[in-house]
């Protein structure tokens, strides 16, 4: 190519070029005309008239504060802003009608603005400044009360249009700048048209200056759009031709211009929300002085409460019965505020006393999710608490008040989490540091609002007050208490992701006590476990949980791949499902697992929100545990999942021996003793009832029993030295099978239990399902040993004085004061027999009479009553026969005992 040709090419390039770049350059300054002629000062001039209602609004509110304080103290220096703000209102007015000359709509909202100011100034504010008809000063009088209620109105009134004119200024500026933008993206456009003609034109022959031009009008685009998307930060970082760089330039000052604006005008708008709120907040403060009232507002709201509760207990009509629920709910919801404040002023006043007691942390935190796990349900939300292996499984303190820290912190984050999770995590730290997280997954606070969080009567928005609830209170409530008790209570929050309470207390551990929930069934160690659930926390406490059980645990937080997993040929011992998966849910995820030979008959739990049951559950053997599942639910449920009970049973019975045991109960807790009994009758076996080990031996050397359920810790003697006697004392032959049942759960107290002889251990409070396993592997051995021989009583005899000469001979010289307290306890018990059998009798319950006279039978025999034992076989047998004569029976039993009675005492002391 010639020197002539390109120079020809480069010539007429660079024509087009600069004839591109004249069109780019006029269309540019159009744009800069139009922007600076037209739209940025239409932009700057809806600013100013925003600017302008905010301002005058708050001279509004500085004339309002000043009339109040002037009505509350009769002092004229109040006055002053009053008059300050009716000065420049109409000034401001002025201003933000000039603003909004062109656009009619805003002109109105304006001018209703400006007719409900002149309402609220002449209707009330100038009564008011004059003298209000003598009410300033005055104190709070019902004529005053009424006049600020009018005031309150009038301004409520302008405070509406105030905000629809401040929301329509605020539009037409965003819709001014919007247009600003348009401008601005039409002429580059129009100019970019120009430059991609020109290098169409030239592209083959000169490479480099399509390059030249091509990527600096790139970076242009990509600078436009970011700007266009509304990031301001953006900017042209363009290489090539001076033109374009001016160009990249021009934008860059452009957007570094509207981005300072931009801040200008969000910083003015921070301070004017901020003084406005400081504004109100002041002016809420002067009603604090209600706190000292709610004492005397406490007894007359349980009087409401009371008496609508009692109503509601009569036959009402549906319209009545709605009238009264709504009293009682709203009774109730005063009533939770006024504690609140009681709470509040109570902390203020120094008056707070805490308790020292042990308590169970694993129980308190079950208890708070407990409370809030229907309002969680109802929610959608995943409930869940961890315990760390290093927390204590007592410690010492006020539980009533940790509690209520608790619910408080785990109350606010369901209230606030739309979606997700809640957590209570319990660690330790330092010494007997422990920390108590509540984590959620809700909205989060605001950094520059974390300061409002814990102050009293404050809420992080206020606006928040509709839409959740509350008093402000709470969380102040809780930071008190944990001070109180020693500790700190600290707050880690993002917007949007959620938020951490942290609780930090020192508590003392308290006894050295094992944590019984975490000693595995037999029939845990070792099995396999399978965990479906997509939300990965509710798996890694699952999971922690079943391994500290010994179960080795597979986990799959998507169904699909847990069911490749079981077509590929894995097998598990159980399978446990959340109900709630996206995808597929636990149902239909059961039901393919039911369709796998592998998993046909495994034994599946599935995990559902409170009072969820879904249809078809039923038919596929599915057992449903509720969340948050409880440690011990979840073990036992698993346990006998896995064989710890007859799974013909129906789900929550309890499993009842397939042989009738007679059973021996040393327990001196009058209240455990009647359970254990209620529990023992309940699964089909006899028992009897002694109150210390010395009775137990006694008992034992009078009569075969096949189980002895000891108590650890009784009076007189123990459950551990009773234990070393019998095993010592007792032939081979007539040994029972020994059940430990204590509230102490530590490893040595165990050790101590299997060295003294005994054969199982049950932990207190026992269940019944633990009770009827133990007893299960009872065999009845013993029972088919006769008693040791002694001398059969005449049937005329009311009393067979040898069975009492035998102990005298066994026990050595204490005998005549166990056989003095052995009769005290016959008198004892058989007196509470008997007012039972009266009140069986006049309810006509036979088979309650039939169980009377057995549990007398036992009791008697033992002592050698034993016509009335022989009464009561008679007794028990025609009842249990279908014999009606209820009466004739009670009078029959009550006659023996009456004879039995005289014949014990004479043995008194013998």
């Amino acid at each position: 190519m010639s020197r002539e040709r390109l120079t020809s090419q480069v010539g007429r390039l660079g024509r087009i070029m600069l004839a591109a770049l004249l069109v780019s350059a006029l269309v540019s300054a159009t744009v800069l005309i139009a922007l600076a002629g037209w739209l940025a000062p239409r932009t700057d001039r809806y600013w100013e008239g925003g600017k302008a209602i905010r301002q005058a609004h708050l001279a509004m509110v500085d004339q309002e504060t000043g009339l109040r304080a002037f009505l509350l103290t009769d002092e004229t220096v109040f006055l002053q802003p009053y008059f300050r703000g009716r000065t420049d209102l109409p000034g401001l007015n002025a201003q933000a009608r000039a603003a909004f000359r062109d656009q009619p709509a805003a002109l109105a909202q304006l001018d209703e603005m400006i007719r409900r100011q002149q309402a609220w100034i002449e209707q009330w504010a100038l009564p008011t400044s004059n003298g209000a008809a003598g009410l300033a000063g005055r104190g709070t009088t019902p004529q005053l009360i009424a006049h600020v209620m009018q005031g309150t109105k009038l301004f409520d009134a302008y405070r509406t249009s105030e905000t629809a004119s401040e929301d329509t200024a605020d539009k037409l500026r965003a819709t001014a700048r919007q247009r600003v933008g348009q401008a601005m993206v039409v002429g580059l456009l129009v100019g970019l048209g120009v430059l991609l003609a020109s290098s169409i034109v030239v592209r083959r022959q000169l490479g480099r200056l399509t390059a030249d031009v091509v990527t600096p009008v790139g970076v242009l685009l990509a600078t436009m759009r970011r700007l266009r998307d509304g990031d301001l930060s953006a900017r042209a970082q363009v290489a090539g031709p001076t033109e374009l760089r001016q160009i990249g330039a021009g934008l860059d000052e452009m957007a570094a211009a509207l981005s300072r604006q931009q801040d200008l005008v969000e910083q003015r708008e921070s301070e004017l929300v901020t003084s406005r709120r400081e504004a109100e907040a002041a002016n809420e403060a002067k009603s604090a002085f209600l706190a000292t009232m709610s004492h005397e507002i406490r007894t007359p709201m349980n009087a409401v409460i009371g008496m609508s509760g009692l109503l509601l207990d009569t036959d009402l009509d549906s319209t009545q019965r709605d009238f009264a629920e709504t009293v009682r709910s709203s009774g109730d919801q005063l009533l939770a505020i006024i504690n609140d404040i009681l709470d509040f002023s109570k902390i203020e006043s120094g008056e707070l006393e805490l308790e020292q007691q042990p308590f169970s942390v694993r129980d308190c935190v079950e208890s708070v999710l407990e409370l809030v796990a229907a309002q969680a349900a109802a929610q959608g939300l995943d409930l869940a608490y961890e315990l760390c292996d290093s927390v204590p499984a007592v410690l010492v303190g006020d539980v009533t008040r940790l509690r209520q820290v608790l619910l408080n912190l785990t109350g606010n984050a369901v209230k606030f989490t739309d979606r997700g999770e809640v957590v209570i995590r319990v660690s330790t730290g330092e010494g007997s540091e422990l920390t108590f997280d509540v984590c959620d997954s809700g909205i989060g606070i605001p950094e520059d609002r974390l300061d409002r969080l814990f102050l009293s009567f404050s809420q992080v928005d206020t606006s928040t007050t509709r839409v959740y609830g509350g008093t402000g209170l709470g969380l102040a409530i809780s930071k008190r208490l944990a001070e109180a008790m020693g500790g700190s209570l600290q707050v880690a929050s993002t917007v949007g992701t959620g938020s951490t309470f942290s609780l930090r207390l020192s508590l003392p551990p308290g006894e050295e006590t094992e944590d019984a929930l975490r000693i595995p069934p037999a029939e845990l160690p070792g099995r396999s476990a399978l965990i479906v659930d997509d939300n990965e926390t509710n798996r890694m406490i699952l999971r922690r949980q079943l391994t500290g059980w010994g179960m080795r645990v597979v986990e799959q937080g998507d169904p699909q791949q847990a069911l490749i997993q079981v077509r590929a040929g894995a097998s598990y011992d159980v399978v446990l499902l959340d109900m709630h998966m996206p995808g597929m849910d636990g149902l239909e995820l059961a039901q393919h697992l039911r369709a796998q030979p592998s998993t046909a008959t495994t034994p599946m739990l599935m995990l559902t929100s409170l009072g969820q049951r879904p249809a078809g559950s039923e038919d596929l053997h599915l057992v449903h545990l509720i969340k948050p599942v409880k440690a011990a639910v979840l073990r036992d449920a698993v346990a006998r999942a896995l064989g710890a009970r007859d799974q013909g049973d129906r789900p929550g019975a309890a499993t009842v021996s397939q042989e009738r045991l007679r059973v021996l109960l040393a327990e001196d807790n009058l209240v455990n003793q009647k359970v254990a009994v209620l529990q023992l009758d309940k699964l089909g076996h006899l028992s009897d009832v002694v109150s210390n080990g010395q009775e137990a031996l006694a008992a034992l050397q009078l009569a075969a029993y096949d189980v002895v359920l000891m108590d650890l810790q009784m009076p007189v003697m123990d459950g551990l030295e009773a234990t070393r006697l019998i095993r010592t004392e007792l032939p081979p032959e007539r040994q029972p099978r020994i059940i430990a049942m204590t509230a102490n759960a530590l490893v040595d107290h165990r050790e101590a239990a299997q060295a003294a002889g005994m054969d199982d251990y049950l932990a207190k409070p026992v269940r019944l399902e633990e009770l009827a396993a133990a007893l299960a592997r009872t065999t009845k051995s013993v029972r088919a040993v006769a008693p040791p021989a002694r001398r059969e009583a005449p049937v005329t005899d009311p009393v067979d004085p040898s069975v009492l000469l035998a102990l005298n001979t066994q026990l050595g010289p204490g005998a005549a004061g166990l056989r003095d307290t052995l009769i005290d306890t016959w008198e004892t018990e058989t007196d509470k027999r008997l007012a039972d059998l009266k009140e069986a009798v006049a309810a006509g319950d036979g088979l309650a009479v039939a169980r009377i006279a057995h549990t007398i039978k036992g009791g008697s025999a033992a002592l050698g009553a034993h016509r009335l034992a022989a009464v009561c076989t008679e007794v028990e047998q025609a009842v249990r026969d279908g014999g009606t004569d209820l009466e004739g029976a009670a009078a029959r039993l009550q006659d023996a005992a009456a004879e039995a009675r005289t014949g014990l005492s004479a043995l008194r002391g013998g």
